[in-house]
C-alpha cells in the first residue's frame, strides 16, 4: 500500500525520515516497526536488551526536550524508548542513542539510555545535562537510516545551550579520530620521555598540533558550507525553522552541493531528481510545495 502526504507529514514529526538509499517499501516497514517498538521490546527484555522493564523511562522526559528538537528540525519522536540504565556505560559516559535490528531480517530502530542518575537529577558530573543529552541524542535518531558523517554532528550539536559546543562539538568527527589524537600525544609523550634528543621525538612534538590544525580546518570549511546551504534554502523557503528541517534531512553531498549552486539551480535539482528517490519525493512534497 502506497503511503500518503499526510502520513509523510505525521511521520516526519516523529523523526521517522527516510534514508538515501531506501525504498517506499522498507521505510513503511521501518515506520510500522518503530512505531511499535515499545511493545516489541517488552517481550524481549531480560534477553536479547541488556535492559529491565523497570528501566523504562515516563514519556513525561520528553516533553521539554520535543520544543527543542520541533524547533530545530521540525521532530518529535514519542516511540523512542528511554531507558536509565548504567549497563554498557563507561564512567564518564551520559547516555548514548542506540542504532540497532533486533534480529537480522527486522528494520533499523533505536533506542536512548542515560545513567540511573538522570532518572531523578538533571546534570551529571557538572558535565551533562539531561535534556540537552536526550535532544542530542534524538536529533542522531532521526537520521537514523542516514550514513552521512560530515555534517552529522553538526546537527546534534545545535542542541545545545552552550555557543561553545555548538560552534567546536562538531571538531571529532567520530571516535576513531578520537582515539588517533589521544595516541599522538600518548607517542609525543613516551617519545620525549625515552629518546627526547632524537629527530623522531622532535618530530613527534609537532604531530598532535598538525592533527589540530587539520581539525580545526576541515571544521571551518564545513561550517562555511553548512552556512551557506542554510542560507540558501532561507531564501528559497523564508522560513527560518522549515530551512533548518530540510537542511537536516540532507545528505553530505547534497549540503555542499547547495552551498555552491544558485537559488534556481537549487530548485531545479530537488524538483528534478524527486521521482529518482523516495526521500527526495517526501522533501519535495512536505516542505518544498506546502
Amino acid at each position: 500500500m502506497l503511503s500518503t502526504k499526510e502520513e509523510w507529514i505525521q511521520w516526519s514529526e516523529e523523526g521517522l525520515l527516510p534514508g538515501p538509499e531506501e525504498t517506499e517499501e522498507f521505510f513503511l516497514q521501518r515506520v510500522h516497526y518503530c512505531l511499535s517498538l515499545k511493545r516489541r521490546l517488552s517481550q524481549v527484555l531480560g534477553g536479547a536488551l541488556p535492559f529491565q522493564a523497570e528501566e523504562l523511562a515516563n514519556p513525561s522526559f520528553f516533553y521539554a526536550v520535543w520544543k527543542k528538537t520541533q524547533t530545530l528540525y521540525g521532530i518529535k519522536p514519542s516511540w523512542v524508548p528511554l531507558f536509565f540504565s548504567n549497563a554498557k556505560l563507561a564512567p564518564w559516559h551520559g547516555g548514548c542513542a542506540w542504532i540497532f535490528q533486533l534480529r537480522e531480517t527486522d528494520p533499523l530502530s533505536a533506542l536512548l539510555q542515560l545513567r540511573k542518575n538522570f532518572a531523578s537529577q538533571t546534570k551529571y558530573l557538572g558535565l551533562y545535562d539531561r535534556n540537552e543529552l536526550l535532544a542530542h541524542e534524538l536529533a542522531h535518531v532521526g537520521r537514523m537510516a542516514y550514513q552521512e558523517p560530515k555534517f552529522e554532528e553538526f546537527f546534534a550539536y545545535q542542541t545545545s545551550d552552550s555557543w561553545f559546543r555548538r560552534l567546536f562539538g562538531p571538531l571529532i568527527q567520530s571516535s576513531c579520530e578520537s582515539l588517533i589524537f589521544v595516541f599522538s600525544l600518548l607517542l609525543m609523550l613516551i617519545l620525549q620521555l625515552w629518546i627526547p634528543t632524537e629527530p623522531l621525538a622532535q618530530i613527534a612534538l609537532f604531530l598532535p598540533l598538525l592533527l589540530g590544525c587539520y581539525a580545526l580546518t576541515r571544521l571551518g570549511v564545513r561550517w562555511y558550507q553548512f552556512n551557506q546551504a542554510s542560507q540558501k534554502l532561507f531564501q528559497i523557503l523564508s522560513n527560518t525553522d522549515k530551512a533548518a528541517a530540510v537542511l537536516y534531512r540532507l545528505t553530505d553531498r547534497e549540503i555542499k552541493m547547495l552551498a555552491s549552486l544558485s537559488v534556481e539551480k537549487i530548485l531545479s535539482h530537488f524538483e528534478e531528481h524527486q521521482e529518482d528517490s523516495f526521500r527526495l519525493k517526501t522533501l519535495w512534497v512536505t516542505l518544498f510545495s506546502e
